[in-house]
């Protein structure tokens, strides 16, 4: 008996990630230096994605 994997949450997490990219692209445009961007703003963002 192997483990079933049925892809519980998969495309929620693909569309978080999808608007966390957009989100940053966003960001990224509004902004000439990425550096300025907040990375506790980001950190926060991907963890949310995590759990």
């Amino acid at each position: 008996m192997g483990i079933s994997f049925r892809g519980v949450g998969t495309s929620e997490h693909l569309d978080q990630l999808v608007a966390i990219l957009s989100h940053l692209d966003c960001m990224r445009r509004k902004c000439r230096n990425i550096a300025m961007l907040e990375a506790a703003e980001l950190q926060s963002t991907l963890q949310q994605v995590i759990h």
